[in-house]
C-alpha cells in the first residue's frame, strides 16, 4: 500500500504538469467583439436592473438568465462596466450591438468553461442613456441561482474596490503559503543538520496547497490575471483534490497512528480520486468543477478514517497535553470543513470558504509552535526513561536560585553494570525503567526529576524540610520493596539528601550535600552485603 501510495503522487505530478500544458495549448480568452473608443469618456451607474430567467433546452441546464439595464448620463472619466461571472457562458449588447461574447468554441464541450473570469466593458459617452442586456447561460445546476453584482468605476478605483472586498481572504491565503514556505524552509535546515522531519515538509506542502486554492478562489487574482481566467481554476481546483493527500500523509508520519493501514486506505482513495478527475479532464468528457460532489464523498471519507484515529490516538496518550492540544486543533478543523461543506449544498456557497481556511491556519501555526517547543524539550529528553537528562540536571543544579527549602535528593541503582554484565543490557534497561516509574509516582507533583547519569537520578524539591525528605524516601523504600516481591531483576539503590537553610549559597552545596551522603550510603550498603 505504501509503494502505491507513492507511485500515486507521483502519476499525480505527472499529470499536473500534462494538464498545465494542456491549459496553456488550448486557451482560450474572451475578448471584445467591438472594439469600444471615443473622444470623451465617461462615469456611469446603472439606473436600474432587472433579471429575467428564460427556459432554452439548448443550453447545459435549460435556461438561461438575462439581465436588462439603462445608463444614465455618462459623465467625463474613463470607465467601464464590471462583473464577475464564474462558470457561465456571457454575452453583453449596448443598444442591440453585441460587444462581448464568451460562447464554447468547436474544440470545447458545451459543459467547459474558462472557469471564473471577469467580463469588463468599456463605456463611452455615446452609451448615455443606452440599453444594456447581459445574457448569462449557467454551465452547472449548482451555479442557476448566483446573480451577478456590478461595478462601475475606473481602472484604479475598481482594482481598490475589489482588493477591499478580497483583502481578509487575500491575506489569509497569503499568511497559509508564508508558513508552508517557512515549514519547508525549517525542513531543509534540520534535514542540513541531521535533524529532518517529514512531517514538517508535508505540513508545510499543505499549507501552501491550501493558500493557493484560497487565492484562486478569490475574484481578486482572476483580475490581476485576466488572460488565465481557465488556468486559475484549474490551479485552484487542483490544489485543493491534492490536499487531503498531503495532509493525511503528514497526520500518518507525526501520529503514527495505530490504524494506520485505515489512513492509507484514505490516501490511496483520494489519489485515485485525482487520477479519475484528472484524465476525464484530458480527455474532456468531464469537467474538474462537476467532480466537486465525488470529491465532498472522498473527502467525507478521510474525515471520518482521520477522526477514527485522532479518537484512538487520545486515548491512548491522555496525560499528554501536547498531543491533546494538537488532537483538539484539529478536530477543530474538521468542524471547519463540515460547516464549508454543508453551507455549499444547502446555501450553494461557502462564504468563500473561511471556515475551512481560518481553522487551518489555526492548526497549522499552533502545530508549528508545538512542534518548535516539543523538539526543543526532546532534545533535554532521556529517551529510555522520559525523565529529564543529564544536560538539563546540570542546568538546575548550576543555574537556579537557591532558597530556603530547597532539597536534593540523589538515587543511584546499585549493581546495575553486573546486572547488564550477567543478564545483558535489556534486563539493566527495564530496571532503570522500573526505577525511574517508582521514582515518579512517589515525588511531589512539582519535583524536578532526571536521570543524572546511567545508573543515577537526581530530584529537586521546593519548599521542603526534613520531615517531609524522610517521609519521601520511606515512600520510595516501600514501593521499591512491593516491586521486588514479584520482580525478576530486583532494585537495590542508595539514595541521599541535600537541604538548603537561609545560609546556602547556591544549590550545588545542596547538590554536594546530598551526593555525599548516597556514597555513604551505598558505602554502607556494601558493607552490608558484605557480612
Amino acid at each position: 500500500m505504501k509503494r502505491l501510495n507513492q507511485l500515486a503522487v507521483y502519476i499525480i505530478l505527472v499529470f499536473f504538469i500534462v494538464l498545465s500544458l494542456f491549459v496553456f495549448v488550448y486557451h482560450k480568452e474572451p475578448k471584445i467583439i467591438a472594439p469600444r473608443s471615443d473622444t470623451t469618456q465617461f462615469t456611469i451607474t446603472p439606473n436600474d436592473y432587472s433579471m429575467n430567467i428564460v427556459k432554452d433546452s439548448s443550453t447545459p441546464t435549460g435556461i438561461k438568465k438575462v439581465y436588462f439595464m439603462t445608463m444614465d448620463t455618462i459623465n467625463d472619466r474613463n470607465e467601464s462596466l464590471s462583473f464577475f461571472v464564474v462558470h457561465e457562458y456571457t454575452r453583453v449588447w449596448i443598444d442591440g450591438d453585441l460587444v462581448f461574447s464568451e460562447q464554447p468554441s468547436a474544440k470545447m464541450p458545451q459543459n467547459y468553461t474558462l472557469g471564473c473570469y471577469w467580463v469588463r466593458i468599456p463605456l463611452v459617452n455615446r452609451d448615455s442613456f443606452k440599453s444594456i442586456v447581459i445574457e448569462e447561460i449557467p454551465v452547472y445546476k449548482s451555479l442557476q441561482n448566483q446573480k451577478l453584482t456590478f461595478y462601475v468605476a475606473g481602472e484604479d478605483d475598481f482594482s481598490n474596490i475589489i482588493l477591499k472586498e478580497n483583502a481578509p481572504q487575500v491575506l489569509l491565503a497569503l499568511s497559509s503559503i508564508i508558513i508552508g514556505l517557512i515549514l519547508l524552509l525549517i525542513t531543509f535546515i534540520r534535514y542540513c543538520l541531521h535533524r529532518a522531519k517529514e512531517s514538517s515538509a508535508l505540513l508545510g506542502i499543505f499549507a501552501i496547497l491550501i493558500g493557493i486554492w484560497k487565492m484562486g478562489d478569490t475574484t481578486f487574482l482572476p483580475l490581476v490575471f485576466n488572460k488565465s481566467p481557465r488556468f486559475i481554476s484549474f490551479m485552484s481546483l487542483t490544489v485543493f483534490y491534492l490536499s487531503p493527500s498531503a495532509l493525511m500523509l503528514y497526520i500518518k508520519y507525526e501520529f503514527k497512528p495505530r490504524l494506520e493501514k485505515y489512513i492509507d486506505y484514505g490516501i490511496f482513495l483520494s489519489n485515485a480520486f485525482i487520477l479519475e478527475v484528472s484524465l476525464l479532464q484530458v480527455l474532456q468528457i468531464r469537467d474538474f468543477r462537476e467532480q466537486l460532489t465525488m470529491f465532498h464523498i472522498v473527502l467525507a471519507f478521510d474525515v471520518i478514517v482521520v477522526m477514527v484515529n485522532i479518537i484512538d490516538k487520545y486515548r491512548s496518550h491522555k496525560g499528554d497535553r501536547a498531543q491533546n492540544v494538537m488532537l483538539l486543533t484539529f478536530i477543530i478543523c474538521v468542524c471547519g470543513v463540515i460547516m464549508d461543506i454543508v453551507m455549499y449544498y444547502a446555501f450553494n456557497h461557502s462564504v468563500g470558504v473561511l471556515y475551512t481556511l481560518i481553522t487551518f491556519l489555526i492548526y497549522i501555526i499552533v502545530n508549528a509552535i508545538l512542534s518548535t517547543f516539543l523538539l526543543a524539550h526532546q532534545a533535554r529528553i532521556d529517551e529510555l526513561t522520559g525523565l529529564m537528562n543529564r544536560s538539563r540536571c546540570n542546568d538546575v543544579v548550576y543555574n537556579t536560585p537557591v532558597v530556603a527549602g530547597d532539597a536534593i535528593m540523589i538515587f543511584d541503582l546499585n549493581d546495575l553494570k553486573y546486572t547488564n554484565d550477567t543478564l545483558g543490557h535489556e534486563a539493566g534497561n527495564q530496571m532503570i525503567k522500573h526505577f525511574a516509574h517508582i521514582l515518579s509516582s512517589q515525588l511531589p507533583g512539582m519535583a524536578f526529576l532526571g536521570r543524572y547519569g546511567g545508573d543515577e537520578f537526581l530530584a529537586m524539591i521546593r519548599h521542603c524540610d526534613e520531615e517531609q525528605l524522610h517521609r519521601i524516601a520511606e515512600n520510595i523504600a516501600h514501593e521499591v520493596k512491593q516491586y521486588n516481591q514479584n520482580a525478576q531483576f530486583p532494585i537495590s539503590y542508595a539514595t541521599g539528601y541535600g537541604l538548603a537553610d537561609k545560609h546556602t549559597q547556591a544549590l550545588l552545596d545542596v547538590f554536594n550535600c546530598a551526593d555525599h551522603r548516597m556514597y555513604e550510603n551505598k558505602k554502607r550498603i556494601k558493607e552490608e552485603d558484605k557480612k
